[in-house]
């Protein structure tokens, strides 16, 4: 336990390498990213090999000066003095273990990643079981393979090993050379959904041979300073000395400290350079940056406990209050305003009505007047978070509704019918994105049947690599220092991509614009609803094209961004903060805050926006019912009324397990609350269908429903499996990105004889 706990840096970076790439399906889904391109490949290869260096290398350096150190506590003063040498052999960590725990650990880093490529589903699928004694046979094979390399060459262990260590290398090696021929049988390997699979064989191989190799490097390393220390002539580090290492292996270890050291700054180099330059970033791709970064944050842990040792004082406590207390004076995450001369920009929007009625005016002149039996359909789209699953999934549904259309009859598309957008999360960012183009639409930037091609290539960017350097990067250490660190965090980082990293310019530089002039007013475009959750009182928040009624319970954000302009000089933002202040996913990016409140992702309290739309259809009652608006009432009967849900949660989501009783006393209310956030949506999404029906005339299409997920899925008849999960996360894999075109044509012909398209 004591040398775990000396350990715990390296420990816990390789714990949490398995659980995310095989328990999460975001980590799943970066391990399959990282076999469908190639730099992204190569460059993982390379992390894991400097991911294990740094592990074992501080970890390694760690137990010299730990060592040292006890030998100074209970070192025998004289060769009579046994208490001394009882308390050595009670008190402190076995030699055994200073050598082999930190080998065990750079192990591993090539162990995790062959274990989490063949639990991919589109591999083996292994169990949690089967995995975990897949990782406890390799790690017998280490000591299968130190102790073949560390034998007597006569001696029987060396013998006996000497035949079968090569016969399990050559079977397993043939294992993955067998799996690599298969994968690539048929396929092409440079543009097919499924090219993952053979080079993550590949991966896996190179994976194989460099943990073999890695045992034989460490026992050569050992040999060499053993022999080395028989040499009067070498002199000790100065540094290495003042480090406080072992006096025992100073002059033995100094060139392998330097040497080693130098590719140490290599990865830190590698490390900075994707979390200053995003193209870099994007290269190595999310599970490169992940396994570099959790090495070069180990060694850094590692570097404190080497200090803690040193002074025997435990430095954490310090830098934890120090956390806390600088963080008392300012705010390391400000949320990112232009200028505004001290105007309050937003306070000129129209009302809802007012907004309805240029709206229904412009729409009155489409109805053919001379045919009555010809009714004229209004679709208000609600749009589930989930990150970049929501937002290419939401995107993919409207474009394609709108480039169907559009080719069907160019003056009468599905953009003319449109009343309003309302969504949370990743199903923010896809409404933004769509809303732009029907902007650039109207402008005359593109045609109306152009929006699937930009959805599509904005969609394929890689939104979490640069992010990820930012979150494992500088904003590690901004609550440790007393002024602001003058870098992006993530949700800066993360709004730069969207605006900047899309290989789509359109897009993005719609996403970099002011909401002043991306938001419509004339009525052309529908009015759209972001939301987001306010983190001291978990009530909801909307930025909205319009002001919401002077009734409703959520708060107006653009109202406190207007306090901003008048107080600051700052009171207006880009489309992209806009967005993601509504998809401040928990962790990947923090709260955001307006004037005096702190906002989080809108999925919190409603991840559809169905409760922004229960207020809007209130107000749209009023509006539709109201005598003075003679043409409305003429024409009333005429409209017909459809909510557009695009969601994509599970249709049958897996059934309850039971809760360890351990979990129940620790985590339950923690469990209950992120339960609560799918309940409450679902109630919040059926409230609007009961009042949406009463309100609509053509009840047979009141609710048109596409899901991500396939709706006639029904584990009974699929021997009790359940449909493979789309990952939430801010980048996807080609392979997923094909799964989803798959399911919009499967949606599309069960739903677009709706549209009567």
């Amino acid at each position: 336990m004591k040398a775990l706990w000396l350990f715990i840096a390296g420990v816990m970076a390789v714990i949490v390498i398995y659980y995310l790439l095989t328990g999460v399906e975001q980590g799943i889904d970066v391990v399959i990213q990282s076999g469908e391109r190639l730099h992204s490949g190569i460059l993982s290869i390379l992390a894991v090999f400097l991911w294990s260096f740094l592990v074992w290398y501080s970890c390694r350096t760690l137990s010299y000066i730990k060592q040292h150190k006890d030998d100074e506590i209970f070192s025998k003063k004289t060769p009579d003095d046994v208490n001394s040498a009882i308390l050595y052999e009670k008190y402190c960590i076995p030699s055994a273990m200073y050598k082999h725990i930190p080998r065990m650990l750079a192990y591993n880093c090539f162990v995790s990643v062959q274990v989490a490529v063949f639990h991919l589903p589109t591999f083996f699928g292994w169990s949690g079981m089967l995995m975990f004694l897949v990782i406890v046979i390799h790690n017998i094979f280490y000591f299968l393979l130190s102790t073949w390399f560390t034998s007597a060459a006569q001696s029987r262990p060396r013998k006996v090993l000497g035949w079968l260590n090569p016969l399990i290398i050559a079977a397993y090696g043939t294992f993955l050379v067998y799996t690599m021929v298969e994968s690539a049988r048929g396929i092409d390997l440079i543009g097919h959904p499924l090219r993952h699979k053979f080079w993550l064989s590949a991966i896996a191989l190179a994976m194989f041979g460099l943990q073999v190799l890695l045992v034989f490097i460490f026992i050569l390393r050992r040999r060499s300073i053993d022999a080395r220390r028989k040499d009067p002539s070498l002199r000790s580090s100065r540094l290495l000395m003042w480090l406080g290492f072992n006096p025992a292996f100073n002059a033995a270890e100094a060139p392998y400290f330097r040497f080693l050291n130098g590719t140490a700054i290599a990865a830190v180099l590698m490390y900075f350079g994707a979390i200053f330059f995003m193209p870099f970033a994007d290269l190595m791709g999310p599970m490169a940056l992940t396994l570099l970064a959790l090495g070069v944050l180990a060694g850094l842990f590692n570097l404190i406990t080497l200090i803690s040792i040193r002074r025997s004082f435990n430095v954490g406590i310090v830098l934890l209050a120090a956390a806390f207390l600088f963080g008392q004076y300012r705010d390391p995450y400000p949320l990112r305003f232009l200028e505004s001369e001290g105007a309050a920009l937003f306070s000129q929007r129209p009302t809802t009505k007012a907004y309805l009625k240029k709206w229904f005016g412009s729409r009155l002149t489409m109805l053919d007047v001379s045919d009555t039996t010809k009714n004229f359909p209004v679709y208000i789209v609600l749009s589930n978070g989930g990150a970049s699953r929501a937002g290419k999934w939401t995107a993919n549904v409207l474009s394609s509704l709108q480039d169907t259309s559009y080719r069907r009859n160019p003056s009468d598309s599905f953009r003319e019918h449109i009343l309003c957008i309302a969504g949370a999360s990743g199903g923010t960012v896809g409404n933004c994105a769509f809303y732009s183009l029907l902007k650039a639409s109207h402008s005359g930037e593109i045609n109306g049947d152009e929006f699937r091609r930009h959805t599509d290539i904005f969609f394929q960017t890689d939104f979490l690599s640069y992010t990820l350097a930012r979150l494992l990067g500088p904003d590690m250490v901004r609550h440790l220092l007393p002024f602001n660190i003058p870098l992006d965090n993530r949700a800066d980082a993360l709004e730069k991509v969207i605006s900047k990293g899309s290989g789509d310019t359109l897009l993005n530089s719609y996403f970099e614009k002011p909401v002043t002039e991306v938001f419509d007013t004339t009525g052309a475009l529908p009015i759209l609803l972001i939301n987001t959750t306010q983190v001291d009182n978990g009530m909801p928040g909307v930025i909205c094209t319009v002001m919401l009624p002077g009734e409703s319970q959520r708060q107006d954000v653009l109202a406190l961004v207007d306090s901003m302009g008048v107080r600051e000089g700052r009171g207006n933002l880009r489309l992209s903060t806009a967005a993601i202040l509504s998809s401040r996913f928990p962790y990947v990016s923090p709260a955001g805050k307006v004037f005096d409140r702190y906002y989080v992702d809108g999925g919190y309290f409603d991840n559809s926006g169905a409760g922004a739309v229960l207020e809007f259809i209130h107000e749209l009652n009023s509006f539709m019912t109201d005598t003075t608006n003679r043409e409305i009432i003429r024409f009333r009967r005429r409209f017909t009324f459809h909510i557009l849900h695009i969601t994509n949660s599970e249709v049958v989501p897996a059934p309850s397990k039971d809760i360890h009783p351990l979990t129940n006393d620790v985590l339950a209310p923690v469990l209950t609350l992120a339960g609560m956030q799918g309940s409450s949506t679902s109630i919040s999404d059926g409230i609007l269908i009961n009042a949406f029906r009463q309100f609509n005339t053509d009840t047979a299409n009141a609710m048109i429903v596409y899901s991500l997920y396939d709706e006639t899925w029904d584990p009974a008849k699929k021997q009790g499996q359940f449909e493979e999960g789309y990952p939430m996360s801010w980048a996807l894999s080609d392979y997923q990105i094909n799964r989803m075109d798959g399911a919009l044509q499967r949606a599309n012909r069960r739903n677009l004889r709706k549209f009567g398209y």
